[in-house]
């Protein structure tokens, strides 16, 4: 996940060699409105890399059908308006917010997140999406981890959240991706 501009000033084309070569599985663009992501999306698209759109509760239903209609991997639901980051509650908002994207034709697959952080916020979101979205708290406890153990702190904090041990859907080379 990231920003579009700093992609532009690194080089798309450059970009896009570097992720294919150093493994990146998709994109998720926070700033990159649907009518700005043509170019990328066919750039992404000689790369075999998903791109999942963003959306918030407060897109109109065109603009969600709009993102929809782009995603060739999932749409990323933005459960609350404000900044990200870990919160000790999630707004009750979430389930009429994915009830407005499942009303939408075309069955996209949507990952929700901002401000998932904790077991019970994890189990509210997999009884409404297929995919939880956890940010900010994986960076906090990658940061807070001793040198050379952050991945297996990362691991063990997911562990605690779904309680499984967790495999990627992207584990599988990106040439299978449409």
């Amino acid at each position: 996940m990231g920003y579009y501009n700093p992609f532009i000033r690194y080089g798309e084309h450059r970009l896009m060699k570097d992720c294919k070569e150093g493994g990146v599985n998709g994109f998720v663009m926070a700033d990159l409105p649907p009518e700005e992501a043509v170019r990328f999306r066919n750039l992404r698209n000689q790369s075999s890399r998903p791109y999942a759109p963003v959306t918030s509760p407060a897109a109109s239903v065109s603009r969600m059908k709009a993102l929809c209609q782009i995603a060739n991997s999932f749409i990323y639901v933005i459960s609350r308006m404000g900044v990200t980051g870990a919160t000790n509650e999630l707004s009750s908002d979430p389930p009429q917010l994915m009830n407005r994207i499942r009303a939408l034709p075309g069955n996209t697959l949507a990952a929700l997140g901002f401000g998932v952080s904790k077991r019970e916020h994890f189990l509210l979101v997999q009884d409404i999406a297929e995919g939880c979205a956890i940010g900010s708290q994986i960076i906090s406890v990658v940061g807070d981890a001793p040198a050379g153990q952050e991945a297996l702190y990362a691991e063990d904090y997911l562990f605690s959240i779904t309680r499984r041990r967790l495999q990627s859907p992207f584990d599988r080379p990106c040439s299978e991706f449409p």
